[in-house]
């Protein structure tokens, strides 16, 4: 199995794929490759025919304009000095997120997120608190994304932009910090150590 995934040996004979279109086999496939400089990127997969058909159906070209609230501004700027071990169990909660639970959240990262790379990069976030009026140095923005930049590739994605963003007051259950809690409790002790 692991050679198989190592040399990106699919095919599309399950019986799940035999309603899938073949633009998006075709884009599947192209997102398979195991030699990246042969890959799309993901700026190219999001230009692919399939996310222009499927995705766009029934929408304007025109971007829909999503007002970003100050809490996610609040919460972005005051996620400083979080340890490694939160920001673990932070990106193990929104994991555990239902689409309905962050459907508001997914819409404003996708409107800090102009270029739809799946990256808040610096300049967005620039852009984003230029529009707000709010006044941040960039070695200020830099601090602030390297701070929820968990993976430390100088960019914020998805999951981290959750994980900093998301209300735990609100959204953590006992079930929730329970699975949390299993995941870091690694010998089955009931301690973590």
């Amino acid at each position: 199995m692991f050679r198989k995934i190592k040399d990106a040996d699919f095919h599309f004979n399950h019986v799940e794929f035999d309603s899938v279109s073949a633009e998006c086999k075709e884009l599947i496939s192209k997102l398979l490759v195991t030699n990246s400089k042969k890959r799309l990127t993901g700026k190219e997969a999001l230009q692919h025919p399939w996310f222009k058909k499927v995705l766009l159906k029934g929408q304007s070209d025109k971007k829909i304009e999503v007002p970003i609230s100050d809490e996610v501004i609040t919460r972005l700027r005051e996620f400083k000095g979080v340890s490694k071990f939160k920001k673990a169990a932070m990106n193990i909660l929104v994991k555990m997120a239902s689409e309905d639970e962050v459907k508001e959240l997914r819409a404003q990262f996708q409107a800090i997120d102009e270029d739809g790379t799946g990256m808040i990069k610096a300049s967005e976030l620039a852009d984003l608190l230029k529009k707000k009026q709010l006044s941040m140095s960039t070695k200020e923005i830099q601090e602030m994304i390297t701070e929820v930049d968990y993976h430390g590739n100088g960019k914020i994605n998805y999951s981290e932009f959750l994980s900093a963003t998301i209300n735990v007051r609100t959204f953590m259950t006992e079930q929730k910090m329970q699975a949390i809690f299993q995941q870091f409790d690694t010998d089955s002790s009931g301690k973590i150590t």
